[in-house]
């Protein structure tokens, strides 16, 4: 008997603790809540994961299936919240330091991981990084963008940076498939899945991954670059570059790597250089509507010089690179 009501007792206090537990972090959220907005620090999204955390079958264990419901409710407000507050900043056509916008976007990004990830010593420099390393003299932890970030592995610019001179950065990759994979290299930057936009204020485009996880940006006139079939079409939130940096509290960028297949002289455009101090960047060409000379004039009126335009096809090992290196005149 006694021990029938000691096992009682003990299953009645942790579910009593796990319970306490959900409503903590229950309160975490709605706190974080109403400062969404207020700043770049918010923690948002980090409760929202702490929430999604917690395996169901505990809650189911401790609390039954309402509180699993509970639980899976307040994760949907969460994200009908981001929505509700995304499709706001669009109709007004925010302005890219509008901290409402910057907060929203630190919200949407992952951290560095915080894995210690051994270096690969297999890991072969792209031309791209060659190049730039050679511009910054072998500078170590210096801080990259890199726009069209793939899965992080492959043909990655960035990662022989990160891995072996001790770089740091921002990764954006607009493919939904490419970033699940991406999620799971233990980076040890930022990153968000997202596009960058060509316009200074926020935009959602439609994405449609093909098989094989080949993604195209659907444009607003329906078309997309290459015919091969799709399956899934998502919604893709875009933001320019200088709101993705405010969110990060970053001014400076040694290196900005940007392949976003056609669409790199628009981007550009949308930069304030004045704002931002960027020493080198690799520009792919090859597929846009603007021609080699509309880069590189561009750049050199922005007070960059062409330091190489690396042009190198390797169908054997899939390697096709049409990238001018640009650098900043006083470096």
């Amino acid at each position: 008997m006694m021990a029938n009501y000691r096992r009682f007792s003990l299953v009645t206090s942790v579910r009593v603790i796990l319970a306490l537990l959900v409503i903590l972090l229950y309160y975490m959220l709605i706190q974080n809540v109403y400062r969404a907005g207020k700043g770049v620090d918010d923690k948002l999204e980090t409760t929202t994961q702490d929430l999604e955390s917690v395996p169901k079958e505990t809650i189911k264990l401790s609390l039954g299936s309402s509180g699993l419901r509970f639980m899976n409710a307040i994760v949907t407000d969460y994200r009908e919240g981001y929505k509700l507050k995304l499709k706001e900043l669009l109709s007004r056509k925010a302005d890219p330091c509008d901290p409402h916008l910057v907060s929203l976007v630190r919200q949407l990004m992952d951290p560095p991981s915080g894995h210690i990830v051994k270096p690969v010593k297999t890991i072969v420099q792209t031309p791209q990084s060659v190049e730039i390393l050679k511009c910054l003299k072998e500078r170590r932890e210096g801080f990259f963008v890199e726009v069209g970030a793939l899965d992080g592995e492959r043909s990655s610019n960035t990662l022989y940076l990160e891995q072996h001179l001790g770089w740091t950065g921002l990764l954006i990759e607009a493919d939904p498939y490419f970033y699940t994979q991406l999620m799971g290299k233990s980076r040890r930057s930022w990153s968000i899945n997202a596009c960058i936009s060509v316009y200074q204020h926020p935009t959602i485009i439609e994405f449609q991954e093909a098989s094989g996880g080949n993604g195209q940006l659907l444009l607003n006139n329906g078309k997309t670059k290459n015919t091969k079939k799709r399956t899934v079409s998502r919604q893709v939130p875009c933001f320019s570059l200088e709101t993705m940096l405010l969110a990060l509290n970053q001014t400076h960028v040694d290196y900005f790597s940007l392949d976003v297949e056609g669409f790199e002289l628009d981007v550009l455009k949308t930069i304030p250089f004045d704002k931002i101090d960027i020493a080198t960047l690799s520009v792919e060409y090859v597929h846009g509507k603007h021609d080699k000379e509309a880069h590189k004039s561009f750049m050199l009126e922005k007070g960059y010089r062409v330091h190489k335009d690396i042009h190198l096809h390797k169908p054997d090992i899939a390697l096709f690179v049409d990238d001018f290196i640009f650098v900043k005149s006083d470096l």
